[in-house]
């Protein structure tokens, strides 16, 4: 289902489909080098155009799993092993489709990090021009997103989810990466967030925030990695709260809990 909207100076168009079929993950796996998430959407996307100059931002399920970083993992889990396991085909068990590459894991690429734990900030060619690390960690950094004034109840002219990969790490916890956005008056905000948690090990959340301010012309990107131990998000639930499976499945509960690692602020003028 494809959706369009134009305001402003930004033409905003979104993309969802059906999670690829064999025939089309063999193609991603073919040029990436890496057995693919069990669910990728290869069809969604999400992309903003600025109309007079044809600058863009997108966010894509293919572009993203090329940033996986290949070698050895930095996360060392006990179920590595089982993992992988679930991930190995062969003829004897899944029929090779015409078209479709036979693998297994080990031969494809082994290491790399089979939990999917990108850093991708999206496709774009706008100049982005970057905030120095120190100048980014200060409140008084005068280039940054205004959430106070996001945080103000303006009608929302557009908004979309949009999902580009999901896995369940061998049945041992859970990595996705989404792009939502929501287009006001004056504005819009976009949020593209990996979630990442590995059972009894580790939580993982790497966020880019757009702001685009259609009256300054500016856009500012906001990149963030938080992390923490399974251990340390657990400890953290109320104790009232008796399912605690299902705080530790809420990205936007655990984005509260996790420390803030790393953060980066570029920006772009048009």
């Amino acid at each position: 289902m494809q959706r369009s909207f134009r305001e402003g100076p930004w033409n905003i168009e979104t993309e969802k489909g059906p999670i690829l079929g064999n025939e089309d993950v063999g193609k991603y796996e073919d040029k990436l080098g890496i057995p693919m998430p069990e669910m990728v959407f290869g069809s969604n996307f999400l992309r903003l155009t600025h109309k007079d100059s044809g600058k863009f931002i997108c966010f894509n399920a293919f572009d993203a799993l090329s940033t996986v970083k290949l070698g050895e993992p930095d996360l060392k889990l006990a179920h590595t092993d089982v993992w992988k396991a679930s991930k190995k085909k062969f003829k004897s068990e899944v029929p090779v489709e015409p078209g479709q590459t036979d693998y297994d894991v080990d031969h494809v690429h082994n290491p790399y990090d089979w939990t999917y734990s990108i850093e991708y900030q999206g496709t774009t060619d706008l100049n982005f021009n970057k905030i120095p690390e120190s100048e980014a960690m200060k409140d008084s950094n005068e280039i940054q997103i205004p959430y106070t004034k996001l945080q103000r109840k303006e009608p929302i002219m557009f908004f979309d989810d949009v999902m580009l990969y999901e896995d369940e790490l061998g049945d041992f916890g859970i990595c996705t990466y989404s792009v939502k956005i929501r287009v006001m008056q004056d504005s819009l905000f976009l949020l593209a967030r990996m979630f990442m948690r590995a059972d009894n090990v580790a939580f993982r959340i790497r966020d880019t925030r757009v702001f685009v301010d259609f009256k300054l012309g500016r856009v500012i990107r906001e990149y963030t990695e938080k992390q923490g131990s399974y251990a340390f998000v657990k400890d953290k639930i109320p104790l009232w709260e008796h399912d605690f499976s299902k705080m530790m499945r809420d990205p936007q509960w655990v984005d509260t809990i996790l420390p803030l690692e790393k953060i980066e602020i570029d920006y772009a003028d048009i």
